[in-house]
């Protein structure tokens, strides 16, 4: 779980680097923050995504957020390729109206 925490927080930093996260709306996908020291791989929001019996609450939080980011990059990968999709349409029917001529 901890490697699939890394891999999902390496997107995030590369999404909102990239800032394709301005593309939608905040408010429209939450997320949880992915921020806090380097050294602290398997958390999230304070809480570890490594089970333990003693602390459920904390592992259930943890995947709870994991989850909610995996949908958001999801949202936004979707967006994206929409966008594309669309402009790459709008080239095709100028290219087409150019040729027509």
């Amino acid at each position: 779980m901890a490697l699939l925490l890394q891999c999902v927080k390496s997107f995030m930093l590369w999404i909102e680097r990239e800032q394709f996260d301005k593309l939608i709306e905040a408010e429209r996908v939450k997320k949880c923050a992915i921020g806090g020291p380097p050294n602290d791989t398997d958390k999230i929001e304070q809480s570890s995504i490594t089970y333990n019996s003693e602390s459920k609450e904390q592992w259930t939080r943890a995947c709870k957020c994991l989850l909610m980011n995996v949908q958001w990059i999801c949202v936004i990968s979707k967006f994206r390729d929409d966008q594309n999709q669309r402009k790459k349409h709008q080239e095709d029917s100028v290219h087409s109206t150019i040729y027509r001529k």
